[in-house]
């Protein structure tokens, strides 16, 4: 099962086939970045080891976005990234838990950042 949230989280990190659309442009490759960084220090920030690593997830998700922005992310993009990212969440913790929901996207959102 664990693998399966690794997936899921993959997914909502870099959007891969069967999952959410992947992204079309490095600009919503940035705005999903963004909107995973923003969405564990949110909804895993405890998890994650406290207070200063979600700052630290806080700090990546706002970079993400200034750098989605300079390629030319729009609201809508990044609006939507924020939905495929819940989306590829609640289909990982629906699978398994929340917590490995949330550690399986930390590790991605580690991985690719």
């Amino acid at each position: 099962m664990k693998t399966l949230g690794r997936v899921a989280a993959f997914c909502a990190v870099l959007g891969a086939a069967g999952c959410v659309e992947p992204p079309s442009s490095p600009a919503q490759a940035a705005a999903r970045k963004a909107a995973a960084a923003e969405f564990v220090a949110r909804r895993c920030g405890g998890m994650a080891g406290g207070f200063t690593d979600a700052q630290a997830l806080r700090k990546v998700a706002n970079e993400q976005a200034v750098l989605s922005r300079s390629l030319g992310a729009t609201d809508g993009m990044m609006v939507q990234a924020r939905r495929d990212v819940e989306t590829a969440f609640n289909t990982a913790a629906a699978f398994t838990s929340h917590q490995d929901a949330c550690g399986s996207m930390m590790g991605e959102l580690a991985w690719v950042t």
